[in-house]
């Protein structure tokens, strides 16, 4: 809900799929407890499953941002 409060939503280099490189970092901290936010950036991770599960409303414009060079998204 909330889509009739929102004009527009803007991301700026946002992981919206996740971010391969968080296995990297996973991996490289000694495997992080899960409940740390480099679990939820890697793909396929439940929250990011879940977000993408959910539907954008139509109504709410959505810009993103990003750079094909960008090695974070």
């Amino acid at each position: 809900g909330g889509a009739e409060r929102v004009r527009t939503v803007t991301t700026l280099g946002t992981p919206h799929r996740g971010a391969p490189q968080a296995v990297l970092a996973v991996a490289l901290t000694g495997l992080l407890p899960r409940g740390t936010s480099a679990w939820d950036l890697l793909p396929n991770s439940r929250l990011l499953n879940a977000l993408n599960r959910e539907r954008f409303p139509a109504s709410v414009p959505m810009l993103s941002i990003y750079s094909r060079a960008d090695l974070v998204c």
